[in-house]
């Protein structure tokens, strides 16, 4: 919500692409049908921390001349080919909100190497000043949303610790797959080929009711919370649908364009997510989760 919000907030308009039915990023078959020659940008979320498909939104960018911004919120240490997200695009953004793999509860970094665009962004959240300008000059409108130093030193502490939690997210991950993908009716997240780090804010699998007697999502939720698995549905609908961008369409028609997003849909109806705190576990509580899910199987076939 924050990331078309943002959008909207500076009277830009918003077209909504389907996702890919795998990995839940921006399907780049679905871009180029969006664009037209009022087209700026386009915005990238790499979702739950998997790396969205960058090589192939690159190649549609430069074909149409368009700036690339990377929504990296729920992707701290994540890598596409090695590098880092939030140096893919023309400019990254990261959220330190709590849930967050790297938390000081709240705040937010801007990734970019275009000067202006730093100049911008400086100017933004310090009430329009230079970045080497004079404390009173202010050659630009902006705002106070400096983070604090105390927050900035919970950061620098964390920091240290990102890429030995990611790595530790990505093993349970891997044991994960390997043990879930037997169990019929579970689905874990795909792994594509440009992906040499996922972030793993989110472990998103996939429900099939078929694999659990025709038990609905809903129940299996619950009974996976009753086993001491917190696990959750994630997005109930797709952000199109949500009410706040709702009324903006019945306000707004021009502002909003939704094109088809059947795969959207159905990652919205068989979602089940793990959080990354759980990922943080060891392999025993790994064996947990995968001996809860064939439990409640076995119970209900």
């Amino acid at each position: 919500m924050a990331t078309a919000s943002a959008v909207l907030d500076q009277r830009c308009t918003v077209a909504f692409v389907d996702v890919d039915a795998d990995n839940f990023t921006i399907n780049p078959a679905d871009i180029e049908e969006a664009i037209t020659d009022r087209t700026r940008a386009i915005v990238v979320v790499h979702l739950g921390g998997h790396p969205a498909n960058m090589e192939a939104i690159k190649q549609i960018a430069q074909r149409h001349n368009l700036k690339i911004i990377e929504d990296c919120a729920q992707a701290h240490g994540a890598e596409s080919h090695g590098q880092k997200v939030g140096s893919l695009g023309d400019i990254g953004a990261f959220s330190f909100q709590s849930s967050k793999n790297l938390t000081s509860g709240e705040g937010g970094m801007v990734t970019t190497n275009d000067k202006e665009s730093h100049n911008l962004v400086h100017a933004f959240m310090n009430v329009g000043r230079a970045p080497d300008g004079a404390r009173w000059e202010y050659p630009r409108l902006g705002w106070n949303y400096r983070p604090s130093e105390y927050l900035a030193a919970l950061l620098l502490v964390r920091l240290e610790k990102l890429e030995e939690q990611t790595d530790i997210r990505n093993q349970n991950a891997a044991y994960l797959f390997n043990e879930l993908k037997q169990i019929e009716g579970i689905t874990p997240p795909k792994l594509e080929s440009w992906v040499t780090k996922h972030g793993y804010h989110l472990y998103m699998m996939k429900y099939n009711a078929e694999g659990f007697g025709g038990k609905p999502r809903s129940e299996f939720l619950s009974a996976l919370n009753a086993e001491g698995i917190p696990c959750s549905s994630g997005y109930g609908s797709p952000l199109s649908r949500e009410g706040g961008i709702k009324r903006v369409a019945e306000l707004y028609p021009k502002i909003i364009r939704e094109f088809p997003c059947p795969n959207t849909e159905r990652v919205c109806a068989e979602s089940v997510w793990l959080f990354q705190n759980i990922l943080l576990g060891s392999r025993s509580d790994m064996d947990d989760i995968v001996e809860a899910i064939a439990k409640i199987q076995k119970a209900w076939n």
